[in-house]
């Protein structure tokens, strides 16, 4: 559980960081923040003899602090599963990455092609806390949440940026 703390907080970390080094501090590219999430994730959890493949599909999308953490933090609990619990005993896969925006709809899609849920699994009612944190950052997001698990598991998300009136 520590572990698992400690990751979130690199991810929060992590969005700060890009923020500041964005030129006005009010956005930062989403697609190059979740990349480079996803290969900190996939470095520091797997090793030489694990055969993890990164596929991405990220377009440039300058996003608000208030939409780009939700989506780190859901990634992140996304990705950590996978890497956990998707390719059993050293199992090698592959986790598909994608980024896109039509219009004011964007949407973020998490896939991987391991052992997916097991039958009969209600991710929404989950005790998991990796679970239960994507359900209230997808609320957050105000997002649409699809997840797929015949072929792996495939989680899809849409929604628009959030745009949070500041009061002075």
């Amino acid at each position: 559980m520590l572990n698992d703390s400690q990751k979130r907080i690199k991810t929060l970390a992590l969005i700060h960081e890009k923020m500041y080094q964005s030129k006005d501090l009010t956005g930062t590219d989403l697609g190059e923040y979740l990349k480079t999430l996803v290969a900190e994730l996939l470095s520091s959890m797997t090793t030489p003899d694990r055969q993890i493949t990164i596929d991405y599909d990220l377009c440039y999308l300058e996003m608000n602090i208030e939409t780009v953490t939700p989506c780190g933090l859901i990634v992140n609990e996304l990705v950590i599963n996978a890497l956990e619990h998707a390719f059993p005993n050293g199992r090698s896969g592959n986790i598909y990455l994608g980024l896109t925006q039509t219009n004011d709809q964007i949407v973020l899609t998490v896939r991987d092609d391991g052992v997916g849920f097991a039958p009969g699994i209600d991710y929404q009612n989950s005790e998991s806390m990796g679970w239960q944190l994507i359900c209230l950052f997808v609320e957050q997001l105000e997002a649409k949440l699809e997840v797929n698990h015949e072929l792996g598991t495939a989680v899809k998300l849409v929604f628009s940026e959030l745009n949070y009136h500041r009061r002075i």
